[in-house]
């Protein structure tokens, strides 16, 4: 598939436990979407990720908070192409799926300066590299990271591309603490997003 100027159409990947997905994670779309001119934003909540915690919400229960989360924004999807299947959620596994279907696009995955500490570990990380370009965006209390000098010394010099977005200081953790204490959060998520934990709450203690 092509623009109407010729050129591959490029389609982010933003993948992530998004355990709950809030308005940081939006912002940080939108902006780069604009920016690089994505024709969409492909929002890929994993099953399980091997380098995170095991979530708190179930995969399914986050897919639906992601697609409530995306459904007035005619850019960004969801897709259920980790949780669907089984295993850890690699992300060279998930690129080749997603070219499967989408033969004709170029695709680049989103992700927070925090990932070079650990990009060497994922699986077939030069391969994945061949695969898509790399976005990486600064991401709050992340400070002082040269992303020039980490991508060269990683040997991805050339398939990265770094990003400064206005970003919100906002992060699943902080609010998955708020709810269970009780503390306001409201205006840290989507009022879809917001609405559905109130109504199954998920991060509620006993």
């Amino acid at each position: 598939m092509r623009s109407d100027w010729g050129a591959p159409i490029m389609i982010g990947i933003f993948g992530g436990t998004f355990d709950p997905v809030h308005l940081g994670h939006l912002a940080i779309a939108d902006d780069v979407a604009n920016a690089f001119g994505l024709a969409k934003v492909l929002f890929v909540p994993n099953a399980r990720s091997p380098l995170r915690q095991t979530p708190v919400a179930s995969p399914s229960q986050r897919f639906e908070m992601c697609r409530l989360a995306t459904s007035d924004n005619v850019r960004f999807s969801v897709s259920r192409v980790d949780i669907d299947r089984d295993g850890p959620s690699y992300a060279i596994d998930t690129i080749r799926l997603l070219r499967a279907e989408n033969r004709d696009c170029e695709f680049a995955f989103i992700a927070g300066t925090d990932v070079l500490d650990e990009l060497r570990s994922w699986r077939d990380t030069d391969a994945l590299l061949r695969e898509a370009l790399m976005l990486v965006v600064d991401r709050p209390g992340v400070d002082g990271v040269d992303v020039d000098r980490a991508a060269s010394e990683i040997g991805i010099a050339g398939r990265l591309v770094k990003h400064r977005a206005a970003l919100m200081d906002v992060s699943s953790t902080d609010i998955r603490h708020r709810i269970r204490n009780g503390l306001s959060y409201r205006s840290l998520l989507h009022h879809r997003v917001y609405d559905y934990l109130r109504r199954h709450r998920i991060y509620k203690t006993s």
